[in-house]
């Protein structure tokens, strides 16, 4: 070799050296490569070495545009891992795919598929490269791009598919898809490569999470497949698919579908078992099931189809594969339980205990045992059950429960003499155990030695806490030797625990035999509070067996028919409810009703037909129950007042069901209770033929229309059914006093008297019946009425005092009511006879037990105190109070002109003759506008200079007219008149001698809008020498409301009064208002206003103008002396005609015959204003013809007021007193002395009257 030497450190190859060896080289590769071996050969293909790769690295320098060339060395390149060195070579290639330009490069189809296929496998490599095998694929996105350009080339579906399959890994999810689909849609008839796209494509929908379109492709693929083995290939797929798409259902069907085609194949077969299962399709499930056995004959299909059969209750089946099971070498323990459990189930009891013993082999468990014990018995084989308990009890295994049964056992067999060593070596081994000693009681209970018994039983009690077994199994004993009240005392003796003292079924037993007995020793309360526990521990048991249920449906029948005996029917309604919600049986809500309207629990009543109603919407009930409803609407109707409606409900009742007499009789008896507001109703219903039946009802029905008489021959007609009926016997007694038969009247009371008397033979009241009590009440009544009202208080007040004192024990034959009872008789003596200490100590007892006495006493005692605000809220509460003392209370609380209304209104009804006259006593002094008798008074009086002498004799009568009042009044008076300032000479006008006649009616108008109202109608006349006069008053009254009244007043030509503001000898035309206010019942305000006109006797005007008032006025003092206080104003201004003091003078004559000159200011003042303050003191009213306070009668006044003309104060002082003479003669005085008036000067009136009243 030739070196060239530069120097002694360096040395160099010469190039032509060089040039030898590559030649050297290309010669040995161009015998080992001919060229045109190169490309066809494929074991330089698939198998490079380092020298093939030079050479053709070497050749593609030579021509590097021979892309075929470049490709092959690529693909060596990659075998022998020149990764980078690819790169370079596919440098001109990758642009020219990456640029999608292989038509311009004019490759050919397979050239550039060959292309394709380097370029991917390379993208492939470097891909892998570099991502970290943590990181998993990712996606590339030039392959990504080239996947589409492959979609879109002219090739055969077939070789896109290829590089499909190599490009999956690193492309997206979406992009396969659209891919995939693509190539499906371009597949045509290329069935193989179809399947392939079709199975990549499920694969794909799967990875992506849609299931439905793997599973329906795989379904497409199963069906299409011609292939068996490829077919169940694809089955395994397609289930595996539908089982993931979460819609069980669906591979429901496709294992359906699969198993016709495969319906042997035992994989698939257990497969779709497991789905029919979980699509709940049970009977397909059992065949599948059994199809796999059949086609296995695999003991596990065999057990695991015994146990599906088990499962689904299909015993019958069960069995026979158990039979199957039974004959099977080797079975392991909890199958061989199922197989004796089964037989136990089927009634097989005799197999069940063979595989029962089976199973317990020699050492059984203590529930396996307890079960063999149990078929033992069955078959009573006790022999067998003592053998198994000996051989348990040589081991020492026995527990007290089995000790307690091998005793029981040995009872039963007669074997009684090794009792009690077994028993004696139980308690040595479980010394603290009660259940032993318990055991040996009720052995010797059994055997009847009641003695020993009871040694033992007192044995237990002292060593150990008695339980409820013990005292439940000591009460039986005890009730078995007819002991039963020391039974029941034995178990309330018993103090229960919160866990029921034992266990609920323990619980239960207790309160069953302590319900029986308090119902067989008729303790109510014992017997409601066991039915309770029961009824608390049969919501904890749940189901009760047979007999339990049996027992309790028992005590539910004492219970009820205790509480129907004792009248007690809230707690049967609640019974009835309760059923009801337990049995939805509507009887017992219909039983509900009927006894919530027997205890007059409306309440309850009205949430009972609720309940109905809401029930009805849903089903057709029978006219009957629909008629009980009805009427307790009627009922409930009555009780809140709404008589139109009760009466609507009780007709409603009677057309559902006609054959119901009671309906007809409440009917009758609502209308009686109506009779004022509906006579005609009531006496239609009473002449109805179907209401003939009805005796009672047309009795009392005529009396309470008045019909005495015809009520008389209903009395006689049921005298024969009701002669020892004491309200029949009252009633019929009151019609014949009001028909004038008062003595045969007298006589049947005093026969009632006699029959209460021999019903009523017992001196103590608590032995007495609910409805004796009520007797005994009426009897001491009608006694104190007809014979001795002192013996009869006392009596009253002695059963008062003695079942008031009646506390310590249940109320078993007095309920609490009737202690009230017989408060209100002795309070009734105590007001009759006016013992107030008595009347204020019941009524203290009254409030101190809470008892609401009856509204008359109330009332009463209410208006023996003068409580006026006890008074109000008494007549709010009550509508049915004593007329005579409700008017009374009106009269006190209200105004007297409402007791006058309601007092009149009251006299024209149809009340008797003593409640009748008592009210004609109180009423008439109520009218106190209304005189009745005759009067002489004689008064003296002043007007401004003129002295005034006034005599009047009076007549007047007051006559009512069915409630209307009638008033006639005649008199005559006299005046005298005479001057102060000319020495009392004498001043005389004929005009001013005169009779005068009145006649007024005051009457209620009718209708409903003028309810209540009332309109006074006067004529009067006035007689005189030379003219008379005649003149019209009206005056209309009413109310607002019961504290607002108010009424409207016409005078036309009426005499005008005579005093110290206004004179005038003519008329007067007015029209006033009055309005009057009572804010409580002490207080009242008053306003006026009057617009007025006034002439002389000839006609000629004097002047007009208003005049008003306004005062309130409050009672200190309510009852008689009453004393007042008042605040009032009042003034006037009128307008007179210019000629007035001329058109008046006139009538005022001298002596001398002048005329006297007359101020027209003092007689007729133009304007007037005063406030006033002012007290008085007064006893009735003076100088008043009516009855209304006893002799003697006074009055004292005084007030102070303010002159607003003037500007100055004046002072009121009036005083006089009436006593009466002789009889009803009464005199009276009075003065009245004021230091102002309108006319500006002081005025004093005195008066003296004599008078007699006709209403006294």
């Amino acid at each position: 070799m030739i070196v060239l030497e530069e120097d002694d450190n360096e040395r160099l190859i010469h190039p032509m050296a060089l040039i030898g060896i590559v030649g050297v080289m290309f010669t040995v590769l161009f015998l080992l490569f001919p060229d045109e071996e190169i490309f066809q050969d494929k074991q330089y293909i698939e198998n490079p070495d380092i020298l093939s790769v030079a050479y053709l690295s070497v050749m593609l320098e030579a021509e590097p545009e021979n892309v075929e060339l470049r490709l092959v060395l690529a693909k060596q390149l990659q075998k022998v891992g020149q990764i980078d060195s690819v790169n370079t070579v596919m440098a001109p290639i990758d642009n020219i795919i990456e640029n999608d330009e292989s038509d311009v490069a004019g490759y050919d189809s397979k050239l550039l598929r060959d292309a394709y296929e380097v370029y991917i496998q390379q993208r492939i490599i470097e891909k892998l490269r570099s991502v970290d095998e943590n990181e998993g694929t990712v996606v590339d996105e030039k392959l990504v791009n080239l996947s589409s350009m492959i979609a879109s080339k002219d090739w055969l579906v077939s070789n896109k598919y290829a590089f499909f399959k190599k490009m999956t890994p690193f492309l997206d999810r979406a992009n396969a898809l659209t891919l995939l689909e693509d190539l499906l849609s371009q597949s045509g008839s290329d069935i193989s490569t179809l399947e392939k796209i079709n199975a990549t494509l499920a694969e794909t929908y799967l990875a992506n999470g849609d299931v439905k379109k793997a599973s329906s492709l795989y379904a497409s693929q199963f069906r299409s497949e011609k292939s068996f083995g490829r077919k169940r290939q694809v089955a395994s797929n397609w289930l595996k698919a539908a089982l993931g798409s979460g819609e069980p259902e669906h591979a429901y069907t496709a294992v359906s579908e699969v198993l016709s085609v495969f319906p042997q194949d035992t994989a698939l077969l257990n497969r779709g078992y497991h789905i029919a299962v979980q699509t709940n399709h049970i009977d397909q499930a059992i065949k599948w099931l059994q199809r796999e056995w059949d086609e296995s004959h695999n003991p596990k299909s065999l057990v695991k189809l015994f146990d599906f059969r088990l499962a689904t209750g299909e015993l019958e089946e069960a069995s026979k594969l158990a039979e199957i099971l039974i004959e099977q070498p080797v079975i392991d323990k909890p199958l061989r339980k199922k197989i004796a459990e089964l037989y136990m189930w089927t009634g097989e009891n005799a197999k069940s205990l063979e595989q029962w013993l089976l199973y317990a082999e020699d050492n059984p468990d203590k529930e396996t045992r307890k079960t063999i014990l149990r078929l033992f018995a069955l078959y009573s084989q006790y022999d067998d059950m003592i053998a198994l308990l000996q051989a348990e009890r040589k081991k020492g295994k026995l527990s007290i429960t089995e000790y307690l049964q091998l005793t029981r056992l040995r009872v039963h067999i007669g074997d009684v003499d090794t009792v009690d060593d077994l028993l004696f070596e139980a308690i040595l081994k479980f010394p603290e155990n009660s259940d032993l000693y318990l055991a040996q009681y009720k052995v010797l209970q059994d055997q009847e030695r009641y003695e020993e018994a009871g040694k033992i039983y007192a044995l237990l009690k002292a060593r150990f806490p008695i339980t409820i077994f013990g005292i439940t199994d000591q009460a039986k004993m005890l009730w078995a030797q007819r002991a039963a009240p020391e039974a029941l005392s034995e178990l309330q003796s018993f103090q229960m625990d919160k866990d029921f003292g034992g266990t609920a079924i323990a619980a239960i037993e207790y309160w069953l035999i302590r319900a029986e007995l308090s119902a067989y020793l008729d303790k109510a309360v014992d017997l409601y509070y066991s039915y309770e526990q029961l009824q608390a521990l049969e919501q904890t048991v749940g189901v009760l067996n047979e007999q339990q249920i049996g027992r309790l449906a028992h005590v539910f029948q004492n219970v009820l028919d205790t509480a129907i005996r004792r009248q007690e029917y809230s707690k049967v309604r609640v019974l009835m409810e309760q059923k009801y919600q337990r049995t939805a049986d509507i009887g017992f809500l219909q039983k509900a009703l009927t006894y919530a309207l027997a205890g007059n629990d409306y309440q309850s009543v009205e949430r009972i037909l609720d309940a109905l109603e809401t029930r009805q919407k849903g089903e057709v009930f029978e006219d009957k129950l629909v008629a009980q409803m009805w009427s307790a609407k009627a009922q409930l109707f009555s009780v809140n007042g709404d008589i139109k409606s009760a009466h609507h409900a009780w007709l409603e009742a009677i057309a559902l069901f006609p054959k119901e007499r009671s309906y007809r009789e409440a009917w009758l008896w609502l209308l009686i209770g109506d009779a004022k507001q509906n006579k005609d109703i009531l006496l239609a219903a009473l002449g109805d033929a179907d209401n003939s039946f009805a005796f009672q009802q047309q009795a009392f029905g005529r009396q309470a229309l008045g019909d005495h008489r015809g009520a008389l021959a209903w009395f006689g007609k049921g005298l024969s059914k009701n002669q020892h009926d004491w309200s029949w016997l009252s009633a019929m007694s009151n019609s014949l006093e009001q028909t004038g038969y008062s003595e045969t009247s007298y006589l049947i009371r005093m026969k009632i008297l006699e029959l209460m008397a021999v019903s009523l033979r017992t001196e103590d009241s608590t032995a007495l019946s609910q409805n004796k009590q009520r007797a005994k009440e009426q009897y001491l009544r009608l006694y104190g009425v007809m014979q001795d009202s002192l013996t009869a208080q006392q009596q009253a007040t002695r059963e008062f005092s003695r079942s008031n004192n009646i506390t310590d024990k249940v109320s078993d034959t007095i309920p609490n009511k009737d202690v009230k009872n017989w408060l209100v008789l002795a309070l009734e003596y105590a007001m009759a006879n006016g013992q107030e200490f008595l009347i204020e100590h019941y009524r203290d007892i009254a409030a101190l037990q809470g008892m609401e006495l009856p509204g008359w006493q109330q009332l009463s005692i209410a208006l023996r105190k003068e409580d006026h605000k006890q008074i109000q809220s008494t007549l709010e509460a009550y509508d049915n109070l004593p007329i005579s003392d409700k008017t009374i209370a009106l009269e006190r609380s209200v105004s007297e002109s409402n007791a006058l209304a309601f007092g009149l209104e009251a006299l024209s009804g149809s009340l008797q003759n003593n409640p009748l006259k008592q009210q004609r006593r109180v009423v008439a002094p109520l009218r106190a506008k209304h005189e009745n008798g005759f009067r002489l008074l004689s008064r003296l009086f002043e007007i401004g200079d003129i002295s005034v002498n006034h005599a009047e004799s009076t007549v007047a009568f007051s006559k009512e007219f069915g409630g209307d009042l009638l008033d006639f009044t005649f008199s005559g008076e006299r005046y005298q008149f005479s001057n102060k300032e000319s020495g009392g000479s004498r001043l005389t006008s004929d005009l001013m001698h005169q009779l005068d006649l009145k006649a007024g009616l005051e009457f209620k108008l009718p209708g409903d809008y003028f309810s209540g109202n009332t309109l006074l109608v006067e004529a009067t006349l006035h007689q005189k020498e030379e003219k008379n006069v005649a003149g019209l008053h009206l005056d209309y009254a009413f109310s607002v409301d019961k504290s607002l009244i108010s009424n409207i007043q016409l005078n036309w030509r009426m005499r005008s009064a005579i005093s110290s503001s206004i004179y005038a000898a003519g008329y007067t035309n007015n029209l006033s208002y009055n309005l009057r206010y009572l804010p409580d019942s002490r207080s009242v305000i008053n306003s006026h206003v009057s617009f007025e006109q006034y002439s002389t006797i000839d006609n000629a005007e004097l002047g007009s103008g208003v005049s008003w008032l306004l005062a309130a006025t409050h009672r200190i003092f309510v009852s008689d002396p009453t004393w007042t206080v008042t605040a009032s104003h009042q003034g006037l201004r009128y307008n007179r005609a210019s000629d007035a003091q001329e058109q008046m003078q006139q009538y005022f004559i001298h002596s001398d015959g002048q005329v006297e000159g007359i101020n027209a200011q003092t007689i007729l003042p133009s304007t007037y204003q005063r406030s006033a303050l002012g007290t008085a003191l007064y006893h009735g009213n003076l100088h008043r013809l009516t009855r209304a306070i006893p002799s003697p009668r006074y009055t004292l006044s005084a007030d102070v007021g303010f002159d607003w003309n003037t500007d100055s104060v004046d002072l009121g002082v009036k005083g006089g007193i009436g006593w009466r003479m002789v009889g009803d003669d009464e005199l009276a005085v009075s003065l009245d002395w004021n230091s102002g008036s309108a006319s500006g000067e002081d005025r004093t009136t005195l008066t003296l009257s004599y008078a007699n009243s006709f209403t006294r």
